[in-house]
């Protein structure tokens, strides 16, 4: 197996955990959308593409991926979590869409500087609650993008449709 395809593990309420094998070379953003109960999708070390963040010996559970410019895209997080803070680690610089739909548990998301295209959806199906912060937050077609119906626009403040309660600009 090389390839998982969008929609892959979609809405699977009994799956707690994914391993991505080594021979994984592409992995299609919603591979595991709405699972609410996937507390950690583990990547072998192996792989040349995707990775865990793994900090003091311990994997966050959550895929990112190396891109060939040099950064790197938060591609899932692991939505059954029951974290309710998740700080986006310095080296991403992008945040795929639907990353983080699904997990429920979320009550605040920071986001750094360094972070340049947020995909469509990517906090979509949030109750209230949820707050993000935005570090050193320059808004502009330019910086943050949500590519929605083929428009680049500015990142919604406070939109419905992404259902963020907050957003907090530092």
């Amino acid at each position: 197996v090389i390839y998982i395809h969008a929609y892959a593990f979609r809405d699977c309420p009994n799956l707690k955990s994914i391993s991505i094998p080594s021979t994984i070379t592409s992995l299609a953003v919603g591979f595991a959308l709405d699972c609410q109960n996937l507390e950690e999708i583990i990547v072998n070390e192996a792989n040349a593409k995707f990775f865990n963040n793994v900090v003091d010996g311990v994997s966050d559970g959550n895929v990112y991926q190396r891109l060939t410019d040099g950064g790197v895209t938060l591609l899932q997080y692991a939505a059954g979590k029951p974290n309710t803070t998740f700080e986006v680690p310095n080296f991403v610089t992008n945040i795929a869409a639907s990353a983080f739909r699904g997990a429920d548990a979320l009550q605040e998301v920071y986001i750094h500087k360094n972070v340049t295209v947020v995909g469509t959806g990517a906090f979509r199906g949030y109750g209230a609650g949820l707050t993000i912060y935005v570090e050193g937050a320059t808004f502009s077609s330019d910086v943050f993008v949500l590519p929605y119906a083929g428009w680049k626009t500015d990142w919604i403040i406070g939109s419905k449709e992404y259902y963020v309660e907050n957003w907090i600009l530092q």
